[in-house]
């Protein structure tokens, strides 16, 4: 598909395994910001999804994918179901200092 991106793979054709990058997770329920140390210092909001229960997105960089799966077995082991996992933006290795 034209502008589709393959997953594990990066505009250049480089790994996103190992790379640091920003992702937005969405979970169902709510928790509250005193889970930020747990969650990698990512940013929790939540939200009314329409129901008794909310969503909750937290969101932020990630170093590689071994981080990424820490922050979603710590929302699993506290059952929070997953909603979505979303790639926001890839980050270069040349581009971690800088702030977009």
């Amino acid at each position: 598909m034209p502008g589709s991106r393959h997953i594990g793979t990066s505009k250049a054709g480089g790994s996103l395994f190992a790379a640091p990058a920003y992702y937005r997770v969405r979970v169902q329920g709510r928790l509250d910001n005193s889970w930020d140390q747990r969650m990698g210092h990512m940013r929790i909001v939540s939200g009314d999804a329409g129901n008794d229960l909310g969503v909750t997105c937290v969101e932020g960089r990630v170093s590689d994918q071994a981080e990424l799966f820490g922050v979603l077995s710590t929302l699993h082991d506290l059952h929070f179901p997953l909603v979505s996992v979303e790639l926001l933006e890839h980050v270069d290795c040349n581009d971690e200092g800088e702030t977009s």
